[in-house]
C-alpha cells in the first residue's frame, strides 16, 4: 500500500512564513479601514450636532450661550448656577426625554438634575476617543466628589456623562467670559447675522482629545474650547510636564484620527477635516466670528 507524503519540516515553515506575510499586509489595511470607519462616524456625530445648533439659532433667532453664569468669567466646576449649550440643544439630538427632565431655573450640579447629566450621549463621542475614555475621566471624578459629598449609603453613583466635542468660544487662550470672539461663550446670544467672516469660514464647533470630568452639562472647557493653541496640543505644560492648568483655562481642539488634525463642524452646517499643520494664523481667523479677515478653504 502507497503511504501518503507528509509535509517537510522546510515545508511548513514556508506556508508559516507565506501566512505571516499575508497577515502583515493585510492588518494595515485593516486598521486604516477601522480608522476611516470611526472617522466617518465622527463626521456623522459632529453634522447632527451642527444641525441641532442650526436648528436652535432658526428657531430661537440665535444660537445658544455657551454657557449660561450667574458669575463671571467662568471657572472648571460644577459649583453654583452654571449650564452648557448642549442642554439647550437635546430635543434636536433625539434626546428629549432627558430634556423634558433639566430643571433650567438650577444648575448642572443641582441633585434635581443629576439624572439627567449622568446620562451618556453617544453623539457626543468620537469612536476613536471613546475607545480610550476607560474609566479614568469619570472615576477621578467620583473618587473627588465621593470624598466631598458621600452619599448616604456610601454607594458610588454614576459619574456625569462625557462629551468630545466642544463649541467654539474664542480665537485664543482666555477664560470664558462674555467679551469672546466665538460663536458661544458666557451668556453670549450670537446670530448667524452676526458672523460677519462668513458661515463657512467660521467654526462652530470641533473635537477634544480627552474628555473633560466635568461632562456634558457644564458651560466649562468641557463643552467650550478656542483656537489659541495648535491642533492636537491642548497646552501648555510646567517644569515636570504635567498641564499647566489654572482654574480659568479652557484649552484647545484635537482628536486622535489618522491624519494629525480633527474634524469640525462650521457654521454653514458643513463638517471639514483640519490637519495640524494648518498655519497658525489661518487656524486662529477661523475661531473668530468677525474680525474682517477673508479665508479660502484651500488656506485649511
Amino acid at each position: 500500500m502507497r503511504r501518503s507524503r507528509a509535509f517537510t519540516l522546510v515545508e511548513i515553515l514556508v506556508v508559516i512564513a507565506i501566512i505571516s506575510f499575508l497577515v502583515m499586509i493585510m492588518i494595515p489595511a485593516f486598521l486604516a479601514g477601522a480608522g476611516s470607519a470611526r472617522r466617518i462616524q465622527c463626521i456623522n456625530n459632529l453634522k447632527q450636532v451642527s444641525l441641532a445648533l442650526l436648528n436652535y439659532e432658526t428657531v430661537r433667532g440665535a444660537l445658544p450661550a455657551g454657557c449660561w453664569a450667574d458669575s463671571r468669567p467662568v471657572k472648571n466646576s460644577r459649583e453654583g448656577y452654571q449650564l452648557s449649550w448642549v442642554a439647550s440643544i437635546l430635543p434636536s439630538m433625539e434626546q428629549a426625554h432627558i430634556y423634558s427632565t433639566i430643571n433650567f431655573r438650577l444648575g448642572a450640579d443641582s441633585a434635581a438634575n443629576s439624572t439627567a447629566f449622568v446620562t451618556r450621549i453617544n453623539t457626543l463621542l468620537c469612536p476613536s476617543g471613546a475607545r480610550d475614555l476607560g474609566d479614568a475621566p469619570t472615576g477621578w471624578f467620583l473618587r473627588r466628589t465621593n470624598r466631598l459629598n458621600p452619599g448616604p449609603t456610601g454607594k458610588t453613583s454614576p459619574g456625569p456623562g462625557l462629551t468630545l466635542y466642544a463649541a467654539c468660544h474664542h480665537d485664543v487662550e482666555a477664560p470664558i467670559d462674555v467679551d469672546n470672539r466665538g460663536v458661544m461663550y458666557l451668556n453670549s446670544r450670537v446670530r448667524f447675522i452676526d458672523v460677519t467672516d462668513g458661515l463657512s469660514s467660521t467654526i462652530l464647533l470641533g473635537e477634544v482629545q480627552k474628555a473633560s470630568p466635568l461632562g456634558w452639562a457644564t458651560g466649562t472647557r468641557a463643552t467650550l474650547r478656542n483656537t489659541g493653541h495648535p491642533l492636537n496640543e491642548e497646552g501648555a505644560a510646567d517644569a515636570d510636564g504635567k498641564p499647566a492648568v489654572s482654574p480659568e483655562f479652557v484649552g484647545g481642539f484635537g482628536s486622535f484620527h489618522q491624519g494629525d488634525g480633527a474634524n469640525f463642524g462650521f457654521c454653514d452646517g458643513s463638517v471639514r477635516f483640519i490637519k495640524r499643520t494648518v498655519a497658525r494664523a489661518v487656524y486662529e481667523h477661523l475661531g473668530n466670528r468677525q474680525d474682517g479677515e477673508p479665508l479660502d478653504e484651500s488656506d485649511y
